[in-house]
């Protein structure tokens, strides 16, 4: 009587049954993939922002200067900077750009599909407290 060897590995079949299954997997998971990314990315930049937001304050008090938070929605960023309200922009390229007397102390894009929104287009920190103006743009 002959003995047949032992097989080794997959046949064709198998192997087609296994990349239809993982296939199947990956379709289904792809929508709750894509919402955990977002949220990812949502969480992230609430953080950076609060800890961006702490920044200026600290700022503030370290420089003796008003420190502003300011949203530039065309440019989609925002930026910590001393000076009057308006004085600096994010440019295109994403380099921040202010008027003389005026210095940015950070420059953030956000990511694209998130946007910032706030009752002010600028924050700013009073050096004597660290507190924010009420109006939120107080000079």
């Amino acid at each position: 009587m002959e003995t047949r060897a032992a097989q080794h590995g997959l046949t064709l079949v198998e192997a087609a049954v296994v990349v239809g299954i993982v296939a199947a997997a990956a379709t289904a998971a792809t929508p709750g993939l894509q919402r955990l990314v977002e949220q990812r990315r949502l969480d992230g930049t609430a953080t950076q922002l609060a800890a961006d937001l702490q920044l200026a304050r600290n700022e503030a008090i370290a420089r003796n200067r008003v420190v502003r938070v300011n949203r530039d929605d065309a440019a989609g960023c925002y930026l910590l900077h001393t000076g009057p309200a308006g004085s600096c922009h994010c440019a295109a390229d994403g380099v921040a750009l202010c008027e003389s007397g005026s210095a940015v102390i950070r420059s953030v894009s956000t990511p694209q599909r998130i946007t910032l929104q706030s009752n002010a287009a600028s924050i700013a920190f009073d050096p004597l407290h660290g507190t924010a103006t009420p109006t939120a743009t107080g000079a």
